[in-house]
């Protein structure tokens, strides 16, 4: 069986699970391939096979999902190059880019552009456990090139400015606690305080980047395992991602992207000498993996409701 992956398909095509070559090359084969999506789990578990696998798709693949993850990173980082840029405006730019990415690489390779997003997938069983795991290394890979792409455009002062002004670098809003103490001299209640809050703002954090990802990651598996079109997949993924940025920027500033926030907080490391960002990265990455199992819950939810429905 093929190496498969999520495919948006576009205009009068309809969305396929299955390899493009699988049902132009052998009709009895293209069958078996959609049966497999419907109950493909099981065999989503098991490694690329070169003898029965397209091992250039296999490649091809990764590759455009390193292209898209770089113009994403990149283009979302400038967000902040603007000073006073309204929350709307973030909002639906992200949209945007979204939906055009989408409707460029979403044939390619998916376009999922988020690790979360691809492990989803591999649990739906649209998704092989090597290639989404080449997939996941090329999207970090990806991510960083765009956040070093950044860094190669903007001055270091511009560069600094642009991590706090799109909530990048948050040492503004949650320094550090030392810091905090020795500045403040207070009494031992006053410390406690500080400390109390800071450990209920992690846990709002974990919370809402848990729900903010599981929203963008059901706007993409439900439309894609209904198999609807492409554009409808865009589209739902697109606000969807204008709505979470919406409700999470404020706060959680350029989040609900494991492969970007990691990218960032390694050039915040390199260029800006800051290692703040890493103390709340733990929390990133459980709430992106939390979030993949609920959506993949969800999502099948969905479809078991919707189920009679589609049969009569």
């Amino acid at each position: 069986m093929q190496a498969h992956v999520a495919r948006l398909r576009f205009g009068s095509k309809r969305l396929s699970s299955d390899s493009p070559t699988s049902s132009r090359d052998s009709p009895v084969n293209g069958e078996e391939a959609a049966g497999a999506s419907v109950d493909g789990f099981g065999r989503s578990v098991l490694a690329l096979d070169p003898k029965s696998s397209n091992v250039v798709e296999f490649i091809h693949i990764p590759f455009v999902e390193f292209l898209a993850s770089l113009l994403f990173t990149f283009l979302s980082n400038l967000l902040g190059v603007a000073n006073e840029t309204p929350l709307l405006s973030i909002s639906i730019f992200e949209g945007l880019l979204i939906y055009m990415l989408s409707i460029i690489f979403g044939s390619r390779s998916g376009a999922h552009m988020n690790p979360a997003l691809t492990l989803s997938c591999f649990m739906m069983g649209q998704c092989r456990l090597i290639l989404g795991i080449a997939m996941v290394f090329m999207q970090c890979f990806g991510a960083f090139f765009g956040a070093l792409l950044t860094r190669a455009v903007l001055s270091a002062s511009s560069f600094t400015d642009v991590l706090h002004i799109a909530r990048i670098l948050r040492n503004e809003r949650k320094g550090s606690l030392t810091d905090d103490l020795l500045f403040l001299e207070s009494s031992s209640a006053e410390v406690g305080k500080i400390a109390d809050n800071s450990h209920l703002d992690q846990r709002q954090d974990f919370f809402l980047e848990s729900v903010l990802t599981s929203i963008y990651i059901v706007a993409y598996i439900v439309p894609m395992s209904s198999s609807t079109d492409g554009f409808a997949t865009a589209s739902s993924t697109a606000i969807a991602k204008a709505a979470t940025t919406f409700i999470g920027y404020r706060t959680l500033g350029q989040s609900t992207n494991i492969a970007r926030t990691l990218a960032n907080n390694v050039m915040i490391s390199i260029f800006a000498l800051d290692d703040s960002n890493w103390a709340l990265f733990y929390l990133f990455l459980l709430a992106s993996v939390l979030a993949s199992f609920a959506s993949v819950l969800v999502a099948r939810l969905i479809t078991i409701m919707d189920h009679p429905r589609r049969c009569d």
